[in-house]
């Protein structure tokens, strides 16, 4: 059996046209049949095939609009890591001031103790670091 056992093969004349082809095919009772059962199985399922591509593009829609949603949030947490960074580096940044600050008070509080001769009481020096810190965190 070939693939064209389904076929019914037709002869034409030379001088025939087009259409008398189009009517011998078409009153073949076998290709009648068959179109006929296309037909019937196109009509039967076609509420189907429409709801069933529909609900595809659906899919699609809703597809495209997760990506879009996955892509802003990737760019959101690229944003926010960044803030991050920058606000550990103002941290760091204010931390180490504040400690170089803090150091520099403990030297000169230690040498005020170790050099002291008496010519400066506690309470002015007190007074000398307490302006020097004002003095600082104003800068």
């Amino acid at each position: 059996m070939n693939n064209y056992d389904d076929f019914e093969m037709i002869e034409l004349p030379a001088k025939q046209a087009d259409s008398s082809i189009a009517k011998t095919a078409s009153n073949s009772p076998m290709k009648n049949s068959k179109r006929d059962n296309a037909l019937n199985v196109l009509n039967d399922n076609l509420p189907r095939m429409i709801d069933l591509a529909s609900n595809i593009v659906e899919i699609q829609k809703m597809k495209v609009a997760s990506e879009a949603v996955l892509a802003k949030m990737k760019e959101d947490r690229l944003s926010l890591i960044a803030e991050a960074e920058a606000y550990a580096k103002k941290k760091n940044a204010d931390t180490s001031d504040i400690v170089a600050r803090f150091t520099l008070v403990r030297d000169m509080m230690r040498d005020f103790y170790a050099a002291n001769t008496g010519s400066m009481t506690s309470e002015d020096f007190q007074k000398v670091i307490t302006s020097i810190i004002e003095q600082m965190g104003k800068k």
